[in-house]
């Protein structure tokens, strides 16, 4: 299992055992502003690098990127 893998496997059982929402509450109460600028970040967005680096199917990043910023901040 690659390190990604392992990190994003991490997270899931984390959010699971988050049965009381401290996670989100931390996250979305406490630190807004700072989540919410690095979600506007385009820099932290895999499909920008992508892009650039030119690989197929990723020419529509700032549209996603837009819509995702949208739902979250």
């Amino acid at each position: 299992m690659g390190e990604r893998s392992q990190f994003v496997e991490f997270l899931t059982r984390l959010v699971k055992l988050d049965q009381q929402g401290q996670l989100h509450d931390a996250l979305w109460l406490k630190f807004r502003g700072p989540v919410a600028k690095l979600m506007e970040n385009r820099y932290v967005y895999r499909p920008f690098w992508l892009n650039q680096n030119e690989v197929p199917g990723n020419e529509d990043w700032a549209r996603e990127f837009r819509s995702l910023a949208e739902h979250f901040v």
